[in-house]
């Protein structure tokens, strides 16, 4: 069965019908918006801890994408990619080093982690389903340097949890921006030329449909 799937995966790439994941990867870094408003995310990386780790990043199963004119009124298939911290259960997978951001609990004060000029350049948290992403910029670094935080409400609403994480000199992405019941966020970012842009693509949680790809930091 492992050959089988192997076979298959490369007639797909060689015949242009899918991907390669690195190559994926590249785009992503070169293009960050442009590829997350054509290929959702199902990303299943939960970090334990605040750090550098490896993940893997494979072809998953189709999804939706805007229309280029008519936007979420024309949906079009399309592929979608998983990123998770393991290979997939057959070993596929293009492995890559990033930046990942655990989620903290709202009731505690939050720990924030710097993206600077070190280490990877890719960051990424778990998928929001009712958390706050907060960035801010990092006091003390040059410009392009950030402070991220994910927390999840505990002991509060996640709109409460949200409305108080949103102020001066802070950018938080959370429930006043999505609704739980049917979307799902991913936050993911990216350095270009020693700065950082940090995307939420939002999608429907049943079908990997793209509804909005918005940039929480720097603030559009």
């Amino acid at each position: 069965m492992d050959q089988q799937y192997w076979a298959w995966l490369n007639t797909e790439w060689n015949a242009g019908r899918l991907t390669r994941p690195g190559i994926a990867l590249q785009d992503f870094r070169n293009h960050p918006r442009t590829f997350l408003k054509t290929y959702p995310l199902q990303n299943n990386y939960d970090p334990q801890n605040d750090g550098i780790f490896r993940a893997h990043i494979f072809n998953g199963a189709a999804g939706q994408r805007p229309g280029s004119i008519l936007k979420t009124q024309n949906m079009h298939t399309t592929e979608s990619f998983t990123i998770q911290a393991a290979a997939g259960q057959l070993g596929e997978g293009h492995p890559f080093w990033l930046h990942g951001l655990h989620t903290g609990q709202s009731n505690l004060a939050p720990v924030w982690y710097l993206l600077d000029g070190g280490g990877p350049d890719i960051m990424l948290t778990a998928k929001l389903t009712g958390c706050t992403f907060i960035a801010r910029p990092a006091a003390g670094h040059p410009p392009g340097c950030v402070e991220i935080t994910h927390l999840q409400p505990n002991q509060e609403t996640g709109v409460a949890l949200n409305t108080r994480m949103n102020v001066h000199g802070q950018h938080a992405y959370g429930r006043l921006r999505y609704d739980i019941s049917i979307r799902s966020i991913n936050v993911i970012g990216v350095r270009q030329n020693g700065a950082w842009k940090v995307y939420a693509q939002k999608l429907e949680k049943q079908n990997l449909a793209i509804r909005s790809v918005t940039r929480v930091f720097p603030p559009e």
